[in-house]
């Protein structure tokens, strides 16, 4: 696929709005909107891709070398540095990593944090990084094996059956919140919309779709809070993850065209674009950090999370500061 420059520093921004997240617990919800645009992304790249390898089928490339070529780049992209950070990890002890070594190694840390209901504290941001890897299984089999009368018809089945599953969940595991947010099938329509993008630049340029998708999502958002009282906050919480994934794909197309003007100078900022492209790293990293900044105080009497509020807001943003910085040191380092 043709470079867009722009992409990385929507990387960098999904990255951060994560760090803030986990570094201001509580206070500001932006961590799930970094994840989930994460997913919008990796749906459109990973299917612009696929796509591009159907083309290359129809030329006389064999299935095994497609299918190779494919696993061969995101094994080389994704297995290498996971696997030496979750192999760390259990070989010092910390963070549960003998515990959950299982389900670290397997990408199945989402399915357990399913079945328990709630997430294994520093290590439990892994479980979007399981989801993806799960999606990276089925779905180039769906896009390279498809027939392509179907192909878009199979992409927007993918997309409607994610707020279905999540409906189903709330009524009859209705206590089971994580469930509803972590596992492969209920975060399938930002994965599926981003397809469908890809999909849609390739055949018609894409600009209807992604229009659509964002006015769609502009509008529906606040009805997002009238439907919560309608129908008891069940229905509206299955919706609402759709509705975020439209107005993703359109902020993605959008930023995949490239923005002019004032837009342009934040977007292709050199320090914004170098944060995209080590985005994994640091994302992979980033909670370890807030632990040892915490921990190495407390070595030297220094009891910060627990002090006043001003004290506590210094620490919360040298928090963010290390954090950070150091992820982005041991991405470069990976």
């Amino acid at each position: 696929m043709k470079y867009m420059v722009q992409l990385d520093s929507l990387r960098a921004f999904a990255v951060l709005a994560v760090i803030f997240q986990h570094t201001w617990s509580g206070v500001f919800e932006l961590g799930a909107r970094g994840v989930h645009l994460f997913f919008v992304l990796s749906g459109f790249l990973i299917t612009g891709i696929l796509l591009k390898y159907r083309i290359d089928i129809e030329n006389g490339e064999s299935l095994y070398d497609t299918f190779r070529k494919f696993y061969i780049r995101r094994t080389l992209r994704i297995f290498p540095i996971y696997y030496l950070t979750i192999i760390a990890i259990a070989i010092i002890g910390a963070w549960h990593g003998r515990e959950l070594f299982f389900w670290n190694i397997t990408y199945l840390s989402n399915i357990k944090s399913a079945i328990e209901g709630n997430f294994e504290n520093t290590i439990a941001h892994l479980w979007s990084l399981c989801v993806e890897e799960q999606f990276y299984l089925i779905w180039p089999i769906i896009i390279l094996l498809s027939n392509k009368k179907y192909l878009k018809k199979i992409i927007i089945v993918t997309a409607i059956s994610a707020p279905l599953f999540r409906l189903l969940l709330y009524w009859f595991v209705p206590n089971n919140l994580t469930a509803q947010y972590v596992l492969p099938f209920a975060c399938v329509d930002f994965l599926a919309l981003g397809a469908l993008l890809a999909y849609e630049r390739r055949e018609n340029g894409g600009e209807r779709y992604a229009r659509t998708c964002l006015i769609a999502g502009i509008i529906l958002f606040p009805l997002f809070f009238v439907m919560s009282d309608f129908f008891a906050a069940r229905a509206p919480m299955a919706l609402y993850g759709s509705i975020e994934a439209l107005l993703c794909v359109g902020i993605i197309h959008f930023t995949a065209k490239g923005f002019g003007g004032f837009a342009k100078k934040i977007f292709e900022h050199n320090w914004l674009i170098y944060l995209g492209k080590v985005s994994y790293g640091i994302y992979l990293f980033h909670a370890f950090v807030a632990v040892i900044v915490v921990k190495s105080s407390a070595l030297v009497g220094i009891h910060l999370v627990n002090g006043p509020t001003t004290v506590r807001y210094n620490y919360l943003m040298n928090t963010a500061c290390c954090d950070l910085f150091c992820s982005v040191f041991c991405s470069v380092k990976m």
